[in-house]
């Protein structure tokens, strides 16, 4: 599964190792409502860490500071979560 979108380039295996190891792919661009809230409920819950994964975090005041972040590539970002207060 390929989550997100970069710039390098994603190499598939050769087609007859697909279907001899009958590997799966799946992509998507974007999501639905009812899939964002599912990964809310997940992290709610305890089920769905994504802790690892965020790298910064910015009050809902600095949110332009954050996007530019992303924007920017400044720090490497990953995840940038803006917090309420």
């Amino acid at each position: 599964m390929v989550v997100g979108l970069g710039p390098d380039e994603v190499i598939l295996p050769p087609p007859t190792q697909i279907v001899r190891s009958e590997l799966s792919f799946l992509g998507s661009y974007g999501s639905t409502t009812s899939e964002i809230q599912n990964v809310i409920d997940l992290v709610a819950n305890g089920k769905l860490d994504l802790s690892d994964s965020i790298t910064e975090r910015f009050p809902l005041e600095e949110v332009n500071r954050g996007l530019e972040h992303l924007y920017k590539k400044i720090g490497n970002p990953i995840r940038i979560v803006i917090e309420l207060d």
